[in-house]
């Protein structure tokens, strides 16, 4: 018993070391790329940059260069800032005024302020890039079973068919379709999903939706339409000595019926074979352009609660397709990606923000952490996709108008530029106390979430 509870204890461990160092490894990849971007433009329209610090808190590393900027590691491995020459933070001697931030004109200021997040963005296009280069594999989105008291059975899907499109858009995987149906969350109206079969070509399906998922704290979009990724029912292995064996199944085959019961995707073929142990059944199958008929007895296994089910050794054959191969083929997966992962998350922070969406959905860096670990055990190219997604989310919030944030900043420039006026040092204290405020809510918010999750509440 010892010996278990000590095994447990020690793969709980590795699993914190894992959730924890993906989550700082995604951290420090997304503040250097940010900062860089405000240092490099910084230095060019000639501010003078004082700091570079990856992390925050007490710096523990720095080394100063030639020109005086000192580049540091800080002991919080989470965040980051460059610090700039700023009359309002400091003394400046006169003859470095115009080096100052704050003294430059307001359209350098802006740049400067917006570079950070625009290098957020040019990351997450670089990293699709990347996961995208030597192109992937990925499975065609056939439709799996359909419940059938739901609204994609009503709106006429039953299982089988290839989804070309959602809502216009184009579909060329699964996670197409979860995320143009994600993108509809909060919404009144029809989802529109074209789908294609080779007798009846390529129909559309009007799904109804009224304030889809709106209150869901967690929301399984397609779960909610009734549908599910499915594989179509053609065979691509047998076991030996197995009962399909000696039935004479074949890889390539495609059964399309048991019993004279359609089979359109292949978990009907599971569920009626496990329903069936030791008993025959009459399968009927399409065998290079012709249909033949099969006696299949399943052989019996027994579960773990005792009872009997059938299997007949076979596995499906996934149809797949590769998308993105190549330096042109990528670079459009990749902008394509990108455009498709900000106007989803513009959406959902416009439907928390107008109550269509709820907040609990907001993660922070528990939740990040978790799904960090999950997928950096995947393979490097979930990890890499993930970090550009969060690149994609930081470049955005950035962008909010809040002070303390590279929008508010922004804001400020474009004020100045329109009054000819700097925004006086008060009032940009007071915004700055809001934002802080803010921003502790927002804190505070996603931090609940990730307490909730964890509790399962």
């Amino acid at each position: 018993m010892s010996t278990i509870r000590e095994n447990t204890r020690q793969g709980s461990a590795v699993q914190v070391l894992i959730y924890a160092s993906a989550l700082i490894g995604a951290f420090l990849i997304l503040v250097t790329a940010h900062e860089l971007g405000h240092y490099v433009v910084a230095r060019k329209l000639g501010v003078q940059v004082q700091r570079f610090s990856i992390g925050l808190g007490p710096v523990v590393w720095s080394r100063t260069s030639k020109d005086g900027v000192e580049f540091a590691l800080s002991a919080i491995p989470i965040g980051g800032y460059i610090s700039m020459l700023d009359t309002r933070t400091q003394e400046v001697p006169a003859h470095l005024e115009h080096k100052a931030f704050n003294c430059v004109a307001p359209w350098r200021q802006i740049a400067i302020a917006a570079a950070g997040p625009l290098a957020n963005l040019l990351l997450a296009f670089v990293l699709f890039w990347l996961v995208m280069f030597n192109g992937i594999q990925v499975a065609v989105p056939f439709v799996g079973q359909v419940r059938d008291d739901s609204p994609a059975y009503d709106a006429g899907l039953r299982g089988g068919e290839e989804v070309v499109a959602v809502d216009g858009t184009p579909v060329a995987q699964w996670m197409d379709l979860y995320r143009g149906a994600l993108n509809r969350v909060g919404d009144t109206g029809t989802l529109s999903i074209d789908v294609s079969t080779p007798n009846n070509g390529v129909s559309t399906h009007e799904i109804p939706i009224e304030s889809f998922l709106s209150a869901s704290t967690d929301p399984d979009v397609l779960g909610e339409l009734g549908i599910e990724q499915g594989v179509l029912p053609v065979i691509g292995w047998v076991q030996v000595d197995s009962a399909a064996n000696e039935a004479g199944l074949l890889s390539g085959d495609r059964v399309l019926s048991i019993n004279h019961i359609q089979v359109r995707v292949f978990q009907d073929l599971v569920d009626i074979v496990r329903a069936s142990p030791n008993t025959e059944i009459t399968m009927l199958i399409e065998r290079d352009g012709l249909s033949y008929t099969l006696q299949v007895t399943p052989d019996s296994m027994i579960a773990d609660d005792g009872s009997l089910y059938g299997m007949l050794g076979v596995k499906p054959l996934v149809e797949s397709r590769e998308i993105g191969q190549g330096i042109i083929g990528s670079m459009v997966y990749a902008g394509s990606e990108t455009w498709s992962f900000t106007v989803l998350t513009v959406t959902s922070i416009t439907k928390m923000i107008t109550g269509q969406m709820d907040t609990s959905n907001l993660a922070g860096p528990i939740t990040i952490a978790r799904v960090a670990g999950e997928v950096v055990q995947r393979g490097w190219e979930y990890y890499v996709r993930l970090i550009a997604m969060l690149s994609i989310s930081l470049f955005l919030i950035n962008l909010l108008p809040i002070p303390v944030l590279d929008g508010g900043h922004i804001v400020y420039g474009l004020i100045e530029m329109v009054t000819r006026r700097k925004v006086s040092l008060r009032v940009q204290q007071i915004a700055t106390m809001a934002g802080l405020a803010i921003l502790g809510c927002l804190i505070i918010l996603v931090l609940y979430n990730d307490a909730a999750r964890l509790a399962g509440i």
